[in-house]
Protein backbone atom coordinates (compact mmCIF):
# COMPACT_ATOMS: atom_id res chain seq x y z
CA UNK A 1 0.00 0.00 0.00
CA UNK A 2 1.39 3.17 -1.04
CA UNK A 3 1.53 5.69 1.53
CA UNK A 4 1.12 9.71 1.53
CA UNK A 5 4.50 10.95 1.00
CA UNK A 6 6.16 14.40 2.43
CA UNK A 7 5.60 17.51 1.13
CA UNK A 8 6.09 18.34 -2.53
CA UNK A 9 9.29 20.46 -3.35
CA UNK A 10 8.07 23.88 -4.78
CA UNK A 11 10.05 25.19 -7.05
CA UNK A 12 12.44 23.78 -9.65
CA UNK A 13 15.43 26.26 -10.38
CA UNK A 14 18.65 24.32 -10.81
CA UNK A 15 19.64 21.13 -13.41
CA UNK A 16 21.69 18.52 -11.82
CA UNK A 17 24.73 18.47 -13.89
CA UNK A 18 25.59 14.93 -15.14
CA UNK A 19 28.83 13.48 -14.39
CA UNK A 20 30.88 10.24 -15.45
CA UNK A 21 32.50 7.13 -13.79
CA UNK A 22 35.70 9.59 -13.55
CA UNK A 23 36.85 9.93 -9.78
CA UNK A 24 34.52 13.79 -9.17
CA UNK A 25 38.40 14.35 -6.93
CA UNK A 26 36.36 14.09 -3.88
CA UNK A 27 38.24 11.96 -1.32
CA UNK A 28 37.22 8.57 -0.37
CA UNK A 29 37.40 9.21 3.71
CA UNK A 30 34.25 10.65 4.34
CA UNK A 31 35.78 13.24 6.46
CA UNK A 32 38.73 14.23 3.83
CA UNK A 33 37.13 16.26 1.74
CA UNK A 34 36.72 20.22 1.64
CA UNK A 35 33.39 21.07 1.95
CA UNK A 36 31.49 25.23 2.16
CA UNK A 37 30.50 25.92 5.90
CA UNK A 38 27.27 26.26 3.83
CA UNK A 39 25.76 25.37 0.52
CA UNK A 40 23.62 27.76 -1.52
CA UNK A 41 19.98 27.55 -1.17
CA UNK A 42 18.93 24.90 -3.95
CA UNK A 43 16.33 22.86 -5.66
CA UNK A 44 17.00 20.30 -7.75
CA UNK A 45 15.20 19.26 -11.17
CA UNK A 46 15.49 16.03 -12.82
CA UNK A 47 13.42 14.48 -15.84
CA UNK A 48 10.49 13.52 -14.10
CA UNK A 49 8.83 14.31 -10.51
CA UNK A 50 6.61 11.53 -8.42
CA UNK A 51 5.30 12.26 -5.18
CA UNK A 52 7.81 14.97 -4.22
CA UNK A 53 10.92 12.60 -6.22
CA UNK A 54 12.80 14.02 -8.83
CA UNK A 55 14.39 11.01 -11.49
CA UNK A 56 18.07 11.05 -13.00
CA UNK A 57 19.71 8.84 -15.50
CA UNK A 58 23.48 8.70 -15.14
CA UNK A 59 25.28 5.88 -17.91
CA UNK A 60 27.20 3.32 -16.20
CA UNK A 61 29.32 1.22 -18.04
CA UNK A 62 27.33 1.85 -21.14
CA UNK A 63 24.12 1.33 -19.35
CA UNK A 64 21.59 3.84 -18.76
CA UNK A 65 20.85 3.86 -14.76
CA UNK A 66 17.94 5.63 -12.62
CA UNK A 67 17.84 6.77 -9.04
CA UNK A 68 15.30 9.04 -7.76
CA UNK A 69 16.25 12.19 -5.38
CA UNK A 70 14.40 13.43 -2.64
CA UNK A 71 15.38 17.42 -1.33
CA UNK A 72 13.05 18.07 1.48
CA UNK A 73 12.75 21.88 2.67
CA UNK A 74 14.80 21.39 5.75
CA UNK A 75 17.58 20.38 3.28
CA UNK A 76 17.81 24.10 2.06
CA UNK A 77 20.83 26.45 2.93
CA UNK A 78 23.11 24.16 4.40
CA UNK A 79 24.79 20.81 4.17
CA UNK A 80 22.38 17.44 4.34
CA UNK A 81 22.75 14.43 5.10
CA UNK A 82 22.28 11.57 2.75
CA UNK A 83 20.41 8.56 2.94
CA UNK A 84 20.65 6.04 0.40
CA UNK A 85 17.52 3.82 0.37
CA UNK A 86 17.75 0.34 -1.41
CA UNK A 87 14.94 -1.72 -2.97
CA UNK A 88 14.11 -5.26 -2.34
CA UNK A 89 14.47 -8.23 -5.09
CA UNK A 90 11.21 -7.76 -6.82
CA UNK A 91 10.99 -3.96 -6.23
CA UNK A 92 11.96 -0.43 -7.43
CA UNK A 93 13.15 2.77 -5.82
CA UNK A 94 10.36 5.03 -5.61
CA UNK A 95 7.87 2.80 -4.13
CA UNK A 96 10.22 1.47 -1.55
CA UNK A 97 11.11 4.50 -0.66
CA UNK A 98 7.12 5.51 -0.72
CA UNK A 99 5.79 2.37 1.09
CA UNK A 100 8.33 2.96 4.14
CA UNK A 101 7.50 6.67 4.62
CA UNK A 102 11.07 7.81 3.79
CA UNK A 103 9.72 11.47 2.39
CA UNK A 104 8.31 12.05 5.85
CA UNK A 105 11.80 10.97 7.49
CA UNK A 106 13.50 13.37 5.06
CA UNK A 107 11.11 16.08 6.19
CA UNK A 108 11.07 15.47 9.92
CA UNK A 109 15.20 15.09 10.12
CA UNK A 110 16.45 16.80 7.03
CA UNK A 111 18.07 14.01 5.22
CA UNK A 112 18.34 14.40 1.18
CA UNK A 113 17.21 10.83 0.14
CA UNK A 114 18.56 9.00 -2.76
CA UNK A 115 16.35 5.56 -3.65
CA UNK A 116 18.25 3.80 -6.67
CA UNK A 117 16.62 1.45 -8.58
CA UNK A 118 18.46 -2.28 -9.57
CA UNK A 119 17.95 -3.40 -13.31
CA UNK A 120 15.61 -5.76 -13.55
CA UNK A 121 14.45 -5.20 -9.96
CA UNK A 122 17.56 -6.57 -8.61
CA UNK A 123 21.22 -6.08 -7.16
CA UNK A 124 24.51 -7.41 -7.18
CA UNK A 125 25.50 -7.65 -3.74
CA UNK A 126 28.29 -10.31 -4.42
CA UNK A 127 26.71 -13.51 -2.49
CA UNK A 128 28.30 -16.23 -1.87
CA UNK A 129 25.59 -17.98 -3.93
CA UNK A 130 24.62 -15.87 -6.92
CA UNK A 131 21.08 -15.24 -7.94
CA UNK A 132 19.26 -12.78 -9.86
CA UNK A 133 19.85 -10.85 -12.80
CA UNK A 134 22.25 -8.38 -11.62
CA UNK A 135 24.44 -10.81 -10.00
CA UNK A 136 24.40 -13.60 -12.51
CA UNK A 137 25.11 -10.96 -15.24
CA UNK A 138 27.63 -9.56 -12.92
CA UNK A 139 26.22 -5.90 -13.13
CA UNK A 140 28.46 -3.24 -11.61
CA UNK A 141 26.23 -1.87 -9.21
CA UNK A 142 28.50 -0.55 -6.62
CA UNK A 143 30.13 1.41 -9.77
CA UNK A 144 26.39 2.57 -9.96
CA UNK A 145 26.51 3.87 -7.00
CA UNK A 146 29.76 5.28 -6.57
CA UNK A 147 29.10 7.51 -9.44
CA UNK A 148 25.34 8.26 -8.14
CA UNK A 149 26.85 9.73 -4.62
CA UNK A 150 29.82 11.70 -7.10
CA UNK A 151 26.90 13.15 -8.70
CA UNK A 152 24.95 14.02 -5.86
CA UNK A 153 28.10 15.43 -4.10
CA UNK A 154 28.79 17.46 -6.85
CA UNK A 155 25.95 20.04 -6.38
CA UNK A 156 27.39 20.63 -3.06
CA UNK A 157 24.22 20.04 -0.82
CA UNK A 158 25.85 17.07 0.74
CA UNK A 159 27.27 16.63 4.28
CA UNK A 160 29.50 14.01 3.23
CA UNK A 161 30.82 13.29 6.58
CA UNK A 162 27.37 12.13 7.06
CA UNK A 163 25.87 9.67 4.61
CA UNK A 164 24.12 6.69 5.33
CA UNK A 165 22.64 3.42 3.84
CA UNK A 166 19.34 1.54 4.67
CA UNK A 167 17.67 -1.62 2.77
CA UNK A 168 15.05 -4.31 3.12
CA UNK A 169 15.75 -7.78 2.20
CA UNK A 170 17.98 -7.31 -1.16
CA UNK A 171 18.48 -3.71 -0.43
CA UNK A 172 19.96 -4.85 3.15
CA UNK A 173 22.22 -7.23 1.34
CA UNK A 174 23.50 -3.78 -0.79
CA UNK A 175 23.52 -2.16 2.31
CA UNK A 176 26.23 -4.29 3.58
CA UNK A 177 27.77 -4.73 0.49
CA UNK A 178 28.53 -0.69 -0.26
CA UNK A 179 29.73 0.04 3.30
CA UNK A 180 31.81 -3.15 3.03
CA UNK A 181 32.93 -2.48 -0.51
CA UNK A 182 33.54 1.55 -0.10
CA UNK A 183 35.32 1.74 3.13
CA UNK A 184 35.12 5.72 4.65
CA UNK A 185 31.95 6.50 3.03
CA UNK A 186 29.27 5.31 4.86
CA UNK A 187 28.39 6.54 8.53
CA UNK A 188 26.38 4.02 9.34
CA UNK A 189 24.25 1.43 7.68
CA UNK A 190 20.36 -0.60 8.50
CA UNK A 191 19.93 -3.93 6.96
CA UNK A 192 16.04 -5.52 7.63
CA UNK A 193 15.41 -9.03 7.11
CA UNK A 194 18.45 -9.13 5.19
CA UNK A 195 22.11 -10.93 5.58
CA UNK A 196 25.96 -10.28 4.69
CA UNK A 197 25.25 -12.64 1.10
CA UNK A 198 28.67 -11.87 0.45
CA UNK A 199 30.55 -13.98 3.86
CA UNK A 200 32.96 -11.45 3.55
CA UNK A 201 34.07 -7.57 4.59
CA UNK A 202 37.57 -6.32 4.34
CA UNK A 203 37.02 -3.17 6.51
CA UNK A 204 33.75 -1.90 8.42
CA UNK A 205 35.58 0.05 10.79
CA UNK A 206 33.59 3.32 10.96
CA UNK A 207 30.69 2.50 9.81
CA UNK A 208 27.91 1.78 12.28
CA UNK A 209 25.37 -0.95 11.60
CA UNK A 210 21.33 -1.84 12.78
CA UNK A 211 20.34 -5.13 11.78
CA UNK A 212 16.29 -5.75 12.04
CA UNK A 213 15.53 -8.95 11.47
CA UNK A 214 12.22 -11.61 12.23
CA UNK A 215 12.94 -14.70 14.05
CA UNK A 216 10.76 -16.67 11.95
CA UNK A 217 12.01 -15.18 8.79
CA UNK A 218 11.42 -18.32 6.51
CA UNK A 219 13.35 -16.43 2.97
CA UNK A 220 16.35 -14.99 4.49
CA UNK A 221 16.91 -16.64 7.77
CA UNK A 222 18.19 -14.92 10.36
CA UNK A 223 20.71 -18.37 11.28
CA UNK A 224 21.35 -18.59 7.61
CA UNK A 225 20.92 -21.36 5.04
CA UNK A 226 17.98 -22.39 2.68
CA UNK A 227 14.43 -21.02 4.18
CA UNK A 228 11.11 -22.51 3.43
CA UNK A 229 10.41 -19.51 0.99
CA UNK A 230 13.59 -18.89 -0.10
CA UNK A 231 13.71 -18.85 -3.66
CA UNK A 232 15.30 -22.03 -5.78
CA UNK A 233 18.16 -23.11 -3.79
CA UNK A 234 19.68 -20.44 -2.77
CA UNK A 235 21.60 -20.53 0.89
CA UNK A 236 22.08 -17.69 2.98
CA UNK A 237 25.11 -16.27 4.73
CA UNK A 238 23.95 -16.60 8.73
CA UNK A 239 23.02 -12.73 9.52
CA UNK A 240 24.74 -13.36 13.18
CA UNK A 241 27.94 -14.06 11.14
CA UNK A 242 27.61 -10.49 9.45
CA UNK A 243 27.00 -8.46 12.59
CA UNK A 244 29.89 -10.46 14.20
CA UNK A 245 31.88 -9.10 11.60
CA UNK A 246 30.98 -5.44 12.16
CA UNK A 247 31.38 -5.68 15.48
CA UNK A 248 34.92 -7.24 15.95
CA UNK A 249 36.22 -4.79 13.01
CA UNK A 250 34.88 -2.29 15.36
CA UNK A 251 36.94 -3.64 18.01
CA UNK A 252 33.23 -3.97 19.87
CA UNK A 253 32.46 -5.75 23.15
CA UNK A 254 32.22 -9.57 22.24
CA UNK A 255 28.95 -9.73 24.28
CA UNK A 256 25.92 -7.62 23.75
CA UNK A 257 23.46 -6.03 26.03
CA UNK A 258 19.70 -6.54 25.60
CA UNK A 259 16.82 -4.59 26.24
CA UNK A 260 12.90 -5.09 25.12
CA UNK A 261 12.29 -1.52 22.94
CA UNK A 262 9.04 -2.52 21.93
CA UNK A 263 6.74 -6.10 22.82
CA UNK A 264 8.07 -8.63 20.54
CA UNK A 265 10.96 -6.19 19.87
CA UNK A 266 14.38 -6.78 21.55
CA UNK A 267 17.42 -5.08 20.93
CA UNK A 268 21.31 -6.25 21.63
CA UNK A 269 24.00 -3.59 21.72
CA UNK A 270 27.62 -3.83 21.95
CA UNK A 271 29.57 -1.58 23.29
CA UNK A 272 32.66 -0.13 21.04
CA UNK A 273 35.77 1.83 21.54
CA UNK A 274 35.39 4.09 18.94
CA UNK A 275 32.72 5.95 17.25
CA UNK A 276 31.46 2.70 15.74
CA UNK A 277 28.00 1.37 17.12
CA UNK A 278 26.37 -2.48 16.23
CA UNK A 279 23.05 -3.35 17.52
CA UNK A 280 20.74 -6.39 16.34
CA UNK A 281 16.86 -5.81 17.29
CA UNK A 282 15.01 -8.90 16.79
CA UNK A 283 11.03 -9.81 16.14
CA UNK A 284 9.79 -12.21 18.01
CA UNK A 285 7.37 -14.29 15.33
CA UNK A 286 8.39 -11.54 12.62
CA UNK A 287 8.87 -13.04 9.07
CA UNK A 288 10.08 -11.24 6.19
CA UNK A 289 8.69 -7.90 6.27
CA UNK A 290 9.31 -4.62 7.35
CA UNK A 291 8.37 -4.31 10.83
CA UNK A 292 5.26 -2.46 11.43
CA UNK A 293 3.78 -2.41 7.56
CA UNK A 294 0.99 -3.68 6.94
CA UNK A 295 0.72 -7.38 5.65
CA UNK A 296 -1.41 -10.57 4.77
CA UNK A 297 1.46 -12.70 7.17
CA UNK A 298 1.62 -13.08 11.01
CA UNK A 299 -0.86 -10.94 11.18
CA UNK A 300 -0.56 -11.95 15.53
CA UNK A 301 3.05 -10.20 16.06
CA UNK A 302 1.71 -7.53 13.66
CA UNK A 303 -0.80 -6.63 15.89
CA UNK A 304 1.56 -6.07 18.37
CA UNK A 305 4.02 -3.71 17.04
CA UNK A 306 1.75 -1.95 14.63
CA UNK A 307 2.75 1.35 16.20
CA UNK A 308 6.54 0.18 16.08
CA UNK A 309 8.32 2.91 13.41
CA UNK A 310 10.37 1.43 11.64
CA UNK A 311 11.81 3.92 9.50
CA UNK A 312 12.00 6.41 12.48
CA UNK A 313 14.03 3.70 14.50
CA UNK A 314 16.19 4.17 11.82
CA UNK A 315 16.59 7.61 11.48
CA UNK A 316 17.02 7.98 15.04
CA UNK A 317 20.00 5.32 14.88
CA UNK A 318 21.63 7.52 11.77
CA UNK A 319 21.19 10.67 13.93
CA UNK A 320 23.74 9.56 16.32
CA UNK A 321 26.40 8.52 13.67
Amino acid sequence: MRLKAGLLLATLVVALGFIGLQNSGIAADRGAAKQPDQAPPLVLAGSSSTEGFQQYTIDVNGLSRTYNLYVPASAQGHLAPLVIGFHGGGGEGLTFAVQTNLPAMAERYGYVIAAPDGLRESWNTGSIDPQGYSEMNGIDDLGFVSAMMDQIFATGIIDQSKVYAMGMSRGGMMSYYVACSMPGRFAAIAAVSATLSSGICPNSLGTSLLHIHGTADDRVPFQGGHGAATPGKQSWASAADGIQIFAQSGQCEPTFTSEQVAPYITCNHSACPGTDEVEYCLIDGGGHEWPGKETNRHKKTFAAVANFDTTDFIAQFFQKH
